[in-house]
């Protein structure tokens, strides 16, 4: 259980990190930028897309931390810790999906190294999305498999 303590706290303060983050950014380029409007002038949809994804993985991190709660709270096998998992793992997995079809769709002007790197961080994505799902079917099986101990003793 400590072990799910220390990774739930670490869980929270890289979301307050995030939300810092983007809180000093929106802060950077619209109060502090010297034109009056800077969106307009410039091509903004990286800086959409990039939003949307620590916004996705926000939410993804939320239900991962919901799940852990619910770990800590009751027992490693129960259905709301499970689901929780899942639909984090899921929201990961999309922000994965849409960083990777960004990438993809802007491929001139990157080096080799960066567009390499783009790919090897959006499948980690993917992957670890998806390996959290699988996690949370075993949960799902092993809470049917405590269920049908405690009506046979």
């Amino acid at each position: 259980m400590r072990k799910f303590k220390i990774l739930r706290w670490a869980i929270q303060l890289f979301i307050t990190i995030c939300i810092l983050g983007i809180c000093s950014n929106i802060y950077i380029y619209y109060i502090l930028s010297s034109e009056p409007i800077p969106a307009l002038s410039v091509d903004i949809t990286p800086y959409l897309v990039s939003m949307l994804n620590v916004l996705l993985l926000i939410t993804g991190l939320w239900y991962i931390h919901q799940s852990f709660t619910f770990f800590i709270q009751r027992s490693f096998f129960n259905f709301k810790s499970a689901l929780y998992l899942s639909k984090g793992g899921y929201i990961i997995a999309a922000t994965g999906i849409i960083s990777f079809t960004y990438n993809m769709t802007k491929l001139a002007g990157k080096s080799r190294e960066e567009l390499i790197t783009n790919i090897i961080l959006n499948c980690l994505m993917l992957i670890i999305g998806f390996g959290l799902t699988a996690v949370a079917d075993i949960i799902k099986k092993g809470e049917s498999i405590k269920q049908e101990n405690d009506l046979t003793i």
